[in-house]
């Protein structure tokens, strides 16, 4: 039990007798830390004194005994659940003890002078009502513990002093109205929790000048903004995470940003535009497109993609060589299975674009006649991305050769010419390791004993993939061009 010290009403004997326990003075009860250095510290506020709006100021000393004894600390649980407004500390006092103003739901401001240089776990945790806080220089990152301004709700603004490097992880975690965080330059808050709202934009404060957006209650046409002012000025350099949104229909991404966290725009089901960096890199944010015409796409990055399913029904289907998806997107990729269980499939066309198709990309599409290839250079891929068995190959003339040596793409038993102006396909027939002939409406490619022939003759000079002219005699395995009158015709030399 408690012994109140009230010198103008208690006997002189019972003030000296209680000094080993608490001193009193109105509203607050004192505890003596050290009687030869005559320091005492806040021990708790006086109950009859726990009404609404009252404002608290702890002095830098009081008078006990004729003596004059130094307040340093306020101590754990002082003010726990205290309904007070507004609390001042004097300056002297160097620690803030644990929980010392939990849960003070009523508490809307605080000052803390320079001299104080601890503040311990779970100081300020709960103090929703809390508007605005500046930390003094006396403090640094190693002096403020976890958890200590937790869950302050109504916090809008924040100072943070030089003299932090580093925020400890969770002293700020919950302070989910914060617009505006004014801290040094240099100082690394990326593990913090920290953050701010501008604009109805949240972003995750990283650094003294750099945030990345995070994620929120977003709808309709979201335009990130380059810079925010929000006490600092911030660079706004990553995206971490818009995702499990169906609200969203467009996004427009800033130069700035240079990173996209992994599984930023997972599940925005309805995006239909995201306008970007050409070079940024999206791979890892799983940001999917579906296009009307049936085809699902996979972005990666400002003007690449891949497509990786079709739900459509037609007989014959063209990939497109590229999409608008905010940007324009080059298709370079067939994923796994984008073509499956499909009965009414019967042709497939290959855009120019495409450079690798995965494997198994076509799967039980039984009725499934011709595909067309239109690259200039065979895609990569595996043996067994199709069953090539009952399906024609249809390519670009000059480059049949290229398709025909390719040790996956001549799996197919039938290789077809296309003919781009007359349509017409002319069969590529393959003789002898010697020989390599190819016919076509207007012309006859052979080569013999290292050596190019057209239309039976045999030019002195052929190109160099480089454009470097070369003797067409005794060539070296690889690609060339033959020069004709009407024409520039792709050899492979073997």
């Amino acid at each position: 039990m408690r012994k109140k010290i009230l010198s103008i009403l208690c006997p002189l004997s019972f003030i000296v007798q209680a000094t080993a326990t608490e001193i009193y003075q109105e509203p607050l009860y004192f505890e003596i830390t050290s009687e030869n250095e005559h320091t005492v510290r806040v021990s708790s506020l006086a109950e009859n004194f726990y009404y609404e709006k009252l404002e608290i100021n702890i002095p830098s000393t009081i008078n006990y005994n004729e003596q004059i004894y130094h307040v340093t600390a306020i101590g754990n649980n002082a003010f726990t659940d205290a309904e007070i407004s507004s609390v001042i500390i004097s300056s002297g006092i160097t620690t803030i003890g644990e929980e010392a103003f939990y849960n003070c739901q009523n508490l809307t401001h605080v000052e803390i002078p320079n001299s104080v240089t601890l503040i311990e776990y779970a100081a300020f945790c709960d103090c929703i009502s809390l508007v605005s806080l500046a930390l003094p220089n006396s403090l640094t990152s190693e002096t403020v513990y976890s958890g200590a301004f937790n869950r302050c709700e109504g916090l809008t603004s924040l100072t943070l002093p030089e003299t932090m490097e580093n925020i400890n992880r969770n002293v700020f975690a919950g302070c989910s109205n914060l617009t505006s965080v004014t801290m040094p330059q240099n100082m690394d808050v990326q593990n913090s929790y920290l953050y701010i709202t501008k604009d109805d934009i949240r972003y995750r404060i990283l650094n003294g000048h750099e945030v990345e957006v995070s994620f929120g209650d977003y709808s309709g046409n979201l335009v990130i903004p380059p810079t925010i002012t929000a006490g600092n000025t911030y660079n706004v350099v990553s995206i971490s995470f818009l995702g499990n949104n169906n609200s969203l229909s467009s996004i427009t991404i800033p130069n700035s940003v240079t990173k996209i966290e992994d599984g930023a725009f997972m599940n925005c089901s309805k995006l239909s535009s995201v306008t970007m960096p050409e070079d940024l890199d999206v791979s890892k944010g799983k940001l999917v497109y579906t296009a009307p015409d049936g085809f699902k796409y996979y972005i990666f990055s400002g003007s690449k993609a891949a497509v990786t399913s079709y739900k459509g029904s037609d007989e014959n289907v063209s990939i497109p060589n590229s999409i608008s998806f905010g940007n324009q997107l080059d298709i370079i990729y067939i994923e796994s299975k984008t073509f499956v269980t499909l009965s009414n499939l019967q042709s497939i066309t290959i855009p120019p674009n495409i450079i690798a198709i995965k494997n198994n990309a076509i799967v039980s599409c039984n009725n499934l006649k011709k595909i067309i290839c239109l690259t200039e250079m065979p895609p990569s891929m595996l043996s067994q991305t199709f069953d090539a068995n009952d399906i024609t190959l249809v390519v670009p003339c000059d480059k049949i050769q290229w398709y025909t040596n390719s040790e996956t793409w001549n799996i197919f038993k039938t290789i077809q010419c296309l003919d781009e102006e007359t349509d017409d396909n002319i069969e590529t027939i393959i003789n002898d390791n010697t020989a390599i002939k190819t016919t076509t409406a207007s012309r006859t490619v052979l080569v013999v004993n290292q050596q190019i022939i057209v239309n039976g003759e045999i030019p002195d000079y052929v190109l160099s993939p480089t454009g470097q002219k070369i003797k067409n005699k005794n060539l070296k395995a690889g690609m060339y061009v033959a020069v004709t009158e009407n024409e520039m015709i792709s050899v492979l030399v073997r």
